[in-house]
């Protein structure tokens, strides 16, 4: 929040590729840069449209192994009533996508 990424920084050498939601996705991208440059990022949206595209390019590099992290660091009051009901979103997606099978 107030802080930038925060510690998040301190462990961007593990992260494949950033996939950004909300108004401060410029922000956000301007401050993962700053501290790794190689990381892809790309600006999603919404949260729907990230982690669905996150899951895609998981299977498509064949990456089973993955984590898809959700590390929210800022309010995201432009999409959700609260930290809950993104949190919650973001879990219902994940479900929905192990009860077609995309995921194991």
């Amino acid at each position: 929040k107030s802080d930038g990424i925060g510690n998040a920084k301190n462990h961007l050498d593990r992260v494949i590729e950033g996939f950004l939601i909300g108004k401060s996705t410029t922000f956000f991208s301007k401050e993962i840069l700053k501290y790794n440059k190689k990381i892809p990022l790309t600006k999603c949206n919404t949260l729907e449209n990230a982690t669905n595209l996150a899951i895609e390019k998981a299977k498509k590099f064949n990456l089973d192994n993955s984590v898809i992290l959700l590390s929210p660091s800022a309010a995201s009051f432009d999409q959700f009533k609260s930290f809950e009901d993104r949190g919650n979103r973001f879990k219902q997606i994940i479900c929905d996508h192990l009860e077609k099978g995309v995921l194991k």
